[in-house]
């Protein structure tokens, strides 16, 4: 966590620092998203799983007010969870978990008006809309603990870094980004459960952007 607001510190210091003596179109733009998300979690003890794959997606607002440094606002549902392998008796499980999640993220850009790179960083909050559970074969005859518990905490607070790239076009702004995300909150009690159950998740998207309002404004050193 220290390191990722070091990297926003860093990033605002080298954005208001940029010399420009030029003309600069500020951008505001609504946009869609989708692609994939790739999400296990980190209990205490330790839980062997593997990576559970799910959906991402929804709509988001971007505004650059300078020519390195904007915000992108989203509104996203997003599938979480994790898969277990019981060997011990061949079986496995999965919980999925559904999620609204909303981002606010600063966005440092570098390269040339046509084709940007995009450093992404910022918080997010999480509401579980629903969860479901998986188990092969039918566990329910058997003492598992919190695999029959339902998500005691469903609000997820945390901290997402991404990288991406933007790509402008006169039939509108296209983005590519993959974004890695650690929950800072647990989905269970700790003294019912574990001692940690943190989620981690890396979403892999692709944008498109339609610009809404271009402003130009001077921008110097």
């Amino acid at each position: 966590m220290k390191k990722l607001i070091t990297l926003l510190l860093l990033i605002i210091t080298f954005a208001g620092t940029v010399k420009a003596q030029e003309t600069f179109t500020a951008e505001t733009s609504i946009g869609v998203r989708a692609g994939a998300n790739f999400s296990t979690f980190s209990f205490e003890p330790t839980i062997e799983q593997k990576m559970m794959v799910g959906y991402t997606g929804g709509i988001a607002l971007k505004h650059f007010a300078h020519p390195k440094l904007g915000f992108q606002m989203e509104l996203n549902l997003v599938q979480r969870g994790w898969t277990e392998e019981l060997s011990a008796d061949t079986s496995s499980y999965t919980r999925t978990l559904n999620y609204l999640e909303l981002p606010f993220m600063t966005q440092a850009a570098f390269g040339s008006d046509k084709t940007k790179f995009l450093i992404n960083l910022g918080p997010n909050v999480s509401y579980l809309l629903s969860e479901k559970k998986t188990a092969q074969p039918d566990l329910e005859d058997k003492d598992l603990g919190y695999y029959r518990e339902k998500i005691e905490y469903p609000v997820m607070v945390g901290l997402s870094v991404g990288l991406g790239m933007l790509k402008n076009t006169p039939l509108g702004n296209f983005q590519v980004e993959a974004r890695f995300t650690q929950n800072l909150t647990n989905a269970f009690k700790s003294e019912q459960t574990n001692a940690a159950s943190r989620n981690q998740s890396l979403a892999v998207t692709a944008s498109y952007f339609l610009p809404l309002k271009r402003k130009e404004k001077t921008t110097a050193e």
